[in-house]
């Protein structure tokens, strides 16, 4: 059964206002996952803080986009009030190069119900 961390959004994710995560594609360490597997959500799983936020089901087959193809929608299912809002406050803060986005860049969107 996989198991994912989250850090940021933890009101959201505890109402169910967001049931998707955008992780960068790294590797093909989400290869793994599949529609229908059961996944469980850990809030800062490898810290005191640990704490189990829900055991559900993958909505869907993780799929790849390119930062470039981002948009409202996407973010708005993510947690964020929009790209603008989600651009500024995470994605360049965090994988950003010298303050702006990296087009080409790819992040692996997993949802579950």
């Amino acid at each position: 059964m996989p198991a994912i961390s989250f850090s940021t959004l933890k009101e959201k994710i505890l109402s169910g206002e967001k049931k998707q995560t955008i992780r960068p594609k790294l590797s093909n360490w989400w290869l793994r996952f599949k529609k229908g597997d059961k996944l469980v959500g850990y809030w800062k799983l490898r810290s005191k803080e640990r704490e189990l936020l829900f055991v559900s089901e993958l909505s869907e087959d993780p799929f790849v986009v390119k930062w470039k193809d981002f948009t409202d929608e996407l973010m708005r299912m993510d947690g964020f009030e929009d790209l603008d809002t989600a651009n500024k406050t995470w994605f360049i803060p965090k994988y950003g190069r010298k303050g702006k986005i990296v087009p080409e860049m790819e992040f692996v969107v997993i949802r579950w119900r």
